[in-house]
């Protein structure tokens, strides 16, 4: 599923105008780095806590969760919004079964912030508190050229090293 992703059209295209959109950012940036990021520390989330989430399922979810940004920088949609819609389409194209491509979308689109990192006993739920702290985790706050103007709180930034 995964190799199918980065080969999508729209996948492509999508991740072309984020990092377009990014090449002067300061800030943390949204291209494949980070996208692979999120999935390597998910992997080890997943180990370390036992979740049993398939390799596939945390890879899928890390590549597309952010692909939403590219219709955030167009358009002005939210990127969990936008990133659903694109998301739908790209694992579609790619085949992806109901159940598979249900988890991903519920991942996606409540990605954002911190709150309700609540690991239970689904992997729907699961997958969705996973993507958010691995994406929370992948920001190497401690070693940023611009965490003086980061408008993230001093609470929130990850100030060493965990994965």
């Amino acid at each position: 599923m995964n190799n199918k992703i980065i080969k999508s059209k729209v996948f492509l295209d999508g991740l072309r105008i984020i990092e377009e959109r990014e090449m002067d950012r300061i800030y943390c940036k949204h291209g494949m780095e980070h996208l692979l990021d999120v999935a390597r520390i998910a992997m080890l989330i997943n180990v370390e806590r036992n979740l049993s989430i398939s390799k596939e399922l945390i890879y899928s979810t890390a590549l597309l969760h952010d692909i939403g940004r590219s219709k955030e920088y167009t358009d002005g949609t939210p990127h969990e919004k936008a990133g659903v819609m694109l998301s739908e389409e790209i694992l579609n194209e790619c085949e992806a079964d109901k159940e598979f491509t249900e988890c991903v979308l519920y991942a996606i689109e409540s990605h954002r912030g911190l709150d309700s990192l609540e690991y239970t006993n689904t992997v729907k739920d699961n997958l969705r508190a996973l993507i958010k702290e691995a994406d929370h985790l992948s920001r190497n706050c401690f070693m940023c050229k611009a965490k003086d103007t980061c408008k993230w709180s001093e609470e929130k930034k990850n100030k060493c090293i965990k994965y």
